[in-house]
C-alpha cells in the first residue's frame, strides 16, 4: 500500500483497511479520533497480524491511497462503500472526490 505524497509504503496483513472521514473516524476499531472540520482522512487496519510493519496513518483528504493485493487469488478482497460493493480486487487507488455532495440533517433531542 502506498499513501500521500511521501509514497510511503506499508505492508499490511490481517482482515481489513478502513479508510474514514472525520465523521466516521470515531467507529473504527483502534483508528484516531479526528476533528469534524478537518481535512484528514483516519487509515486503520483492522485485525492486524502481529508482528507487522503497519502503523495506523492520518492523511490529508485529498491524498490518494494505493493498495495491491499480494497473491488476490488465494486470498480474495471485497472493496466496499456506502453505495457499492467491488470483489475480487487485484488492486485499487482510493481518493476524495467532490463531485458528489450529501447533505446530512441532523435532530436535535
Amino acid at each position: 500500500m502506498r499513501a500521500g505524497k511521501l509514497q510511503r509504503s506499508q505492508k499490511l496483513v490481517g482482515d481489513g483497511l478502513l479508510v474514514a472521514t472525520p465523521i466516521g473516524s470515531t467507529g473504527s476499531a483502534g483508528g484516531p479520533r479526528l476533528p469534524l472540520d478537518s481535512e484528514l482522512l483516519a487509515l486503520t487496519g483492522l485485525a492486524v497480524h502481529r508482528p507487522s510493519e503497519w502503523s495506523n496513518t492520518v492523511l490529508n483528504d485529498q491524498a490518494t491511497i494505493e493498495v495491491e493485493v499480494i497473491d488476490y487469488a488465494y486470498r480474495p478482497v471485497q472493496v466496499q462503500t456506502h453505495l457499492q460493493q467491488l470483489s475480487e480486487i487485484s488492486q485499487i487507488t482510493i481518493s476524495s472526490s467532490l463531485d458528489c455532495a450529501l447533505v446530512l440533517l441532523l435532530e436535535s433531542r
